[in-house]
Formats: C-alpha cells, sequence, structure tokens
C-alpha cells in the first residue's frame, strides 16, 4: 500500500498587502525623522536674535527734542558722547594731543548758574543740560604759549574783523559760538553774534545742531 504524501504550498500572500507594508512604513520612517528637533534649534535663529538685539542696542532713553526758539536738535541725553561731532585729530577744537586738552568751554544758563565745563565741542553737545544752556566762555588751557594750528589760524581769520584783528581772540569767541547761542536776542543769540563769528562757526564746526540756524542767517545777512 503505497502512503501519499500530502505537501501543503505556503499561504500566498497578496502583492497589495506587501506594497502597503512598504508604504506605511516609509511614512512612519519619515515621520520620525522629521520630528526631531535639532540639540542648536533652529538653523540661524540665534544669529538673528543677536543681530536684532545689536541693532535696538541703545535706543530706549535716547532723547531728541527740538528747540523750537534757536532752531537746534538736542543731540541727546548724558555728559559725554566721545568723539561724536568731531574729527579728534591734532588741530580740532577740544581734541587732544601729547601734552592733553588745549582747550575748555565753560557754560552758562539764563540766570548766570555754570552748567559745566567740558573739554570739546562733542561733550558739550551730548550734555544733558545742552537745552538749557545760553552761551559758554571758550578758554585755553593747554601749554603756553598759546600756537593756533594752521587750521585754527585758518578759522581766526575769517572771524578776525570781529575782534580787531586778534587771532587768538577771534578763535575763541568762534569756538565759544560752535557750542550753543541759546538766547532769543541779544550778544548770546545768533542774531546777535557777530558775522564774522558766525561765519568762522560755519568753518569750525559745520556739524554743530545749530549749524542750518546759523548758515540761514549768515545767507540773509550777507
Amino acid at each position: 500500500m503505497s502512503a501519499h504524501l500530502t505537501r501543503h504550498a505556503p499561504p500566498r500572500v497578496d502583492r497589495r498587502y506587501r506594497l502597503l507594508a512598504i508604504v506605511l512604513g516609509v511614512v512612519l520612517g519619515l515621520g520620525g525623522i522629521t520630528g526631531c528637533t535639532s540639540p542648536f534649534g533652529e538653523p540661524g535663529a540665534d544669529k538673528t536674535d543677536r543681530v536684532v538685539d545689536s541693532e535696538t542696542a541703545g535706543v530706549d532713553g535716547a532723547d531728541e527734542g527740538t528747540d523750537e526758539g534757536t532752531g537746534d536738535e538736542e543731540p541727546g541725553d548724558g555728559d559725554t558722547a566721545g568723539e561724536v561731532g568731531t574729527s579728534g585729530t591734532e588741530g580740532t577744537p577740544g581734541a587732544t594731543d601729547e601734552e592733553g586738552v588745549r582747550f575748555r568751554t565753560a557754560c552758562f544758563a539764563s540766570d548766570g548758574r555754570q552748567l559745566g565745563d567740558f573739554q570739546s565741542l562733542a561733550e558739550t553737545w551730548a550734555s544733558s543740560n545742552y537745552m538749557r544752556i545760553v552761551y559758554c566762555e571758550a578758554r585755553y588751557v593747554g601749554p603756553e604759549p598759546l600756537a593756533l594750528t594752521l587750521e585754527e589760524e585758518a578759522v581766526a581769520e575769517v572771524a578776525a574783523p570781529a575782534t580787531d584783528g586778534d587771532l587768538e581772540q577771534a578763535f575763541l569767541e568762534t569756538l565759544a559760538a560752535c557750542t550753543r547761542l541759546g538766547a532769543s536776542e541779544g550778544e548770546n543769540s545768533v542774531e546777535g553774534t557777530p558775522l564774522p563769528i558766525l561765519k568762522a562757526t560755519l568753518e569750525l564746526c559745520p556739524q554743530a545742531p545749530q549749524a542750518d540756524l546759523i548758515a540761514s542767517h549768515v545767507e540773509e545777512a550777507s
């Protein structure tokens, strides 16, 4: 009697199910990858934050304003402003050389009270009391004797007609006028300052807060 062996064929898996399983595996794998967070955060985010912070730093607290009576803008709060408004080179008013400061300006309010004693135009313009200044007096504090640089002498020659040819006095008066002429009338106002002095200020400090007002008056008076 012969034995018959029955061979059972392995169950056949529909190809469609295989394909579906592969697709699901790929989708789940991609979902896991995209869900990961880089330990460094979003690319470029930190850099952007630093740029924004650096651009906005120091904006808060800056004072902006104008004095309608004198036509000059308030440079801002603070007692000093470094080299703002000056070239910082030898021969520039308020600049320093190896022997130190050469000029200083004492500035006063309308009641005669001294508001500060400054060593540069930049420092004067940036003073928190700038808008209260009515006039300033400039003086030489460097090594004696006073010897004007070529640039200072050129400025003094423009102003000299107002000081009977005294170049040193002409330069000092021009330097003082560069600070602020805060009176609405009289000798401490723009209109009351001799025209040669005003012309010289435009040579010495064309970046002064009152430069536009002075230039306009010079043009009208010339």
